[in-house]
């Protein structure tokens, strides 16, 4: 039986997303390869690999999932040196998102869902293998509403974008 590597994640819109991946050019960082615009997402939890049978046990723990539309303010630009990448972040998490974050861990665990454990770091990635350079403040913070959170499929076989959408479910 096939697995997927699947996880869920908020997407701005496209105008955000061109918005966001135009960061690191503006702030001189050169170097590195930038995300497909397709894939451009802000990780709430990252799941793993799943046989068909536990994807649609996800899918039917995911759909009973409320929540409350999340604006966000994009307005840092950050190195992360471990896993080089260029990442755009929020200084302050807005509780909507945290509590999206919470609750989807709760249900996912209660319905015996294994995830990381590391602490939850809201971050857009913009660039992987990119070289290194000092965090910043974003000369314009990069608004977004997400109404809605996405399930999504890793691509493994070396096409962009990387990441498909498989499943929506609404905030609200």
């Amino acid at each position: 039986m096939t697995e997927q590597r699947v996880f869920f994640a908020l997407r701005p819109a496209r105008a955000a997303r061109e918005a966001l991946l135009n960061l690191p050019g503006d702030a001189g960082i050169g170097t590195g390869r930038l995300q497909h615009v397709d894939d451009v997402h802000m990780t709430l939890v990252f799941v793993g690999s799943l046989d068909e049978a536990r994807l649609n046990r996800l899918r039917a723990s995911a759909a009973g999932i409320s929540g409350v539309a999340v604006r966000l303010e994009m307005d840092r630009l950050e190195y992360w040196p471990r896993p080089r990448i260029a990442c755009a972040s929020v200084s302050h998490p807005p509780a909507a998102l945290l509590d999206l974050h919470r609750h989807l861990v709760g249900v996912l665990r209660e319905a015996d869902f294994s995830m990381e454990s590391r602490a939850y770091r809201p971050h857009v990635t913009l660039m992987r293998k990119s070289s290194p350079f000092d965090d910043r403040p974003l000369a314009e913070t990069i608004r977004w509403r997400a109404d809605r959170f996405l399930l999504y499929a890793s691509a493994m076989d070396g096409r962009l974008p990387r990441y498909r959408p498989i499943q929506e479910f609404s905030l609200g």
